[in-house]
């Protein structure tokens, strides 16, 4: 009876090992590819819960916006027409998710580098930030990190609907 108890605890940890590394491996195949187009520090800034805010964009010129509203990572180009703090609005855990997944994104199809950005997205600790740039359309995503003055570009089209949505439902869009 003691050799049958000890094969199964020898079975359970077997299977919970294994149970472990299929998951690992299965989150590792779902986020490689973000992992890699974000860079792992602004990844793990993105799926941190640390703050988030949401931008409506507008050409720099248009309107009258305060000087700190401008976002000099842009070069200038855009100002801020509305500001919405996100880091506990409902679904922002999601947003995260969805942001790191290999899913939401066209890998294999160029996105247009000179797009003109309607929302941002930023992510920021202490020491660095992120802002995750959207078209008009929600179906090119933009990302441009501290430090860096270009804006990388692709297309997440497998996820512009649900944007859509998230971002009427908080009330970015109409």
């Amino acid at each position: 009876m003691n050799q049958s108890g000890t094969k199964l605890v020898v079975a359970l940890a077997s299977l919970a090992l294994a149970l472990g590394v299929t998951s690992w491996w299965y989150r590792y195949e779902s986020a490689h590819r973000a992992t890699q187009f974000w860079g792992s520090a602004v990844a793990e800034l993105i799926v941190e819960s640390g703050p988030v805010e949401a931008f409506t964009l507008q050409p720099a010129g248009e309107g009258e916006p305060p000087a700190e509203d401008l976002l000099p990572q842009l070069g200038g180009e855009y100002a801020v027409a509305a500001r919405l703090d996100l880091t506990k609005a409902r679904g922002t855990v999601h947003l995260r998710h969805a942001l790191t997944s290999d899913s939401n994104y066209v890998w294999n199809q160029a996105a247009a580098t000179s797009a003109t950005w309607r929302w941002a997205l930023r992510f920021h600790d202490a020491e660095r930030q992120v802002l995750v740039l959207f078209t008009a359309d929600l179906a090119t995503l933009g990302k441009s990190a501290t430090g860096s003055p270009s804006v990388e570009a692709i297309s997440c089209e497998p996820m512009a609907e649900t944007l859509r949505q998230y971002f009427a439902a908080i009330g970015l869009t109409n």
